[in-house]
């Protein structure tokens, strides 16, 4: 059975004003609709700005810029975190616990959001890498090269998300977001359309794709449907 794709809704009035306070407060500039966003039915990989809806694996509504990889800006607050939370994270934890030692108390609980979705990323890149590796070795046309490099990184992603269409748009938005991790996996900084990365993923071996569904569910603790 195909994964659904899911389209992405527009951006939410709060979220556009978000957007507008931010190109004005952080580079000081008017928000053009057309030529400072990237979104679904309308990719500009050229765009300042690149929108992300809600999704049913939790991500909040939200929106990337160019100029700050890796962050997300949302238009919800810092999830509460109370101090007992932060100090059991932070045994678990070293690394959270010397960077919580460098910052004052008061900016605990948005330290550790920073962390987890850091982890997250270089997790989403470790298993890139990973499948990359289970690749043939043998030489391979450019062409080839980049398309098994976007498959494994949509596949990584899926396993995270179970969401197709949202599997692809990353891919489109790590180009603004990461632009080294974009080179990783693409082998350029040549841009490409939406249309042509989910012809990539379509182009992945139907079993290859279900088992990457099966390990989502695994995470999730479901189970396939009929």
């Amino acid at each position: 059975m195909e994964p659904e794709e899911r389209e992405l809704a527009n951006p939410s009035p709060a979220v556009l004003e978000l957007m507008k306070s931010h190109l004005a407060e952080e580079h000081g500039r008017d928000f053009e609709l057309e030529h400072d966003l990237s979104m679904s039915g309308r990719p500009n990989p050229d765009a300042m700005l690149s929108y992300r809806g809600e999704n049913a694996g939790g991500a909040v509504e939200g929106f990337w810029c160019r100029e700050h990889p890796g962050l997300i800006f949302t238009v919800d607050p810092v999830p509460a975190l109370s101090a007992e939370r932060i100090a059991h994270l932070a045994r678990l934890d070293p690394g959270l616990q010397s960077r919580l030692a460098e910052v004052p108390e008061a900016e605990h609980a948005e330290l550790v959001q920073a962390y987890e979705e850091e982890k997250q990323a270089a997790e989403l890149l470790k298993r890139f890498r990973k499948r990359r590796r289970h690749r043939t070795a043998k030489p391979q046309p450019a062409a080839q090269e980049r398309r098994e490099g976007a498959q494994a990184y949509l596949l990584a992603k899926y396993e995270e998300i179970g969401i197709v269409d949202e599997s692809c748009w990353d891919l489109l938005y790590l180009r603004n977001r990461d632009p080294a991790a974009y080179r990783e996996v693409i082998g350029s900084n040549e841009p490409y359309m939406l249309e042509t990365i989910r012809k990539w993923w379509y182009e992945i071996p139907e079993s290859d794709r279900e088992a990457a569904k099966q390990r989502y569910l695994d995470s999730q603790g479901e189970q396939p449907g009929p």
